[in-house]
């Protein structure tokens, strides 16, 4: 029988035998380097979710210096082996690192997405911007940038702010280098994805 909670300004609907699976492909970020396990905002995410009632299993197939070439082999892999109802694709920076073309970038990301939707998963994609930060030529953030603007244009996906300089290069927020959020950036990511994954579970 289906009941209701009221967790965070969401009707939430718990599913007492729900079979819900999200699944995490991301890198070093999401694997939480630089940051306890129970700070990262995958693990404050897992626990939001139950405390606002669903069964969920979460799977982090997320590693570090992961780009989205690799990425791509580890999607269709992980379909191989279950069934996530949502994908959380937190993906790009270390290509812009290498400095890999934005035209290159794209076409990995849109081949994960378009995995995720033929296997009838919802997708959520972290949103990356490189404005501002050192290391890149204008030109090369503004082609970057618009990767993500061109695939929230032409898939039926979901979308939350992931990185930007803010998270990035700022001392306070800032762990390793300019590369790895500290807790405080994780908190941040956490925010700006719970009530969007909320969302998409009470749909």
């Amino acid at each position: 029988m289906l009941k209701t909670l009221f967790c965070l300004g969401l009707l939430v609907p718990c599913f007492a035998c729900a079979n819900i699976t999200i699944a995490l492909i991301g890198d070093s970020i999401t694997t939480g380097f630089g940051v306890e396990i129970e700070e990262t905002y995958s693990a404050l995410l897992k626990r939001n979710i139950k405390e606002c009632g669903y069964d969920v299993k979460f799977m982090n197939y997320s590693m570090g210096g992961n780009q989205t070439s690799i990425a791509l082999k580890m999607a269709k892999k992980l379909f191989e082996r279950e069934k996530p109802n949502i994908v959380i694709i937190a993906l790009g920076i270390n290509d812009a690192y290498a400095q890999v073309s934005p035209v290159v970038i794209q076409s990995h990301l849109e081949q994960i997405i378009q995995t995720c939707l033929f296997h009838q998963a919802k997708v959520v994609l972290g949103m990356i911007d490189l404005s501002g930060l050192p290391g890149f030529q204008p030109s090369y953030q503004l082609a970057f940038n618009g990767i993500y603007s061109s695939l929230m244009t032409n898939y039926p996906i979901s979308s939350f702010h992931f990185l930007d300089r803010s998270l990035l290069a700022i001392p306070y927020q800032n762990n390793i280098g300019d590369r790895h959020p500290d807790a405080q950036g994780h908190w941040i990511i956490f925010q700006n994805l719970k009530d969007l994954v909320l969302a998409i579970l009470n749909d």
